[in-house]
């Protein structure tokens, strides 16, 4: 090789990493949107399926119920108002200072009536099973923190 090449080599080696790591990092900015409510559905169904061992009779009613609970968390959460991922959000979209952002409620109303037709699905030990399963996934979620008190500590 030539000496210039040995000098250029450097060169091109960096040029290359520049336009291998720029095209992964556009890749990872395109517009995804998550899994659809069907597939959350499927997927809290199937889960269901295993834990519970579920007929195809019981699969299919759940389901339904899944999957309605999951199109109404969409409407709800606004998924069509809302920037897709890798987009900025438009001017006035962010909440003001001291609102807090609904997304992590969930209507108790809906869960009582999905508890209430989960008990007519299933059997007695599979709606068990389920409670204790619910009462699991929500010890397991984070806790938000409690707000600072603004008085001062007695002394």
């Amino acid at each position: 090789m030539k000496r210039t090449d040995l000098k250029l080599l450097p060169v091109i080696t960096i040029l290359a990493i520049i336009l291998v790591s720029s095209t992964t990092i556009f890749a990872q900015g395109i517009n995804r949107q998550g899994p659809s409510a069907s597939d959350l559905a499927k997927r809290k169904t199937d889960h269901m399926r295993n834990q519970l061992s579920l007929d195809q009779k019981q699969y299919k009613e759940i389901y339904k119920i899944n999957l309605q609970q999951f199109k109404e968390m969409e409407q709800r959460e606004g998924a069509e108002s809302r920037p897709k991922m890798g987009e900025r959000p438009q001017m006035g979209e962010r909440p003001q200072m001291g609102e807090r952002p609904q997304l992590g409620e969930r209507p108790q109303m809906n869960e009582i009536k999905n508890e209430k037709k989960f008990k007519k699905i299933l059997t007695p030990e599979q709606f068990l099973k389920w409670r204790k399963m619910e009462e699991e996934k929500q010890n397991r979620m984070p806790v938000e923190a409690a707000p600072a008190s603004t008085e001062c500590p007695e002394s």
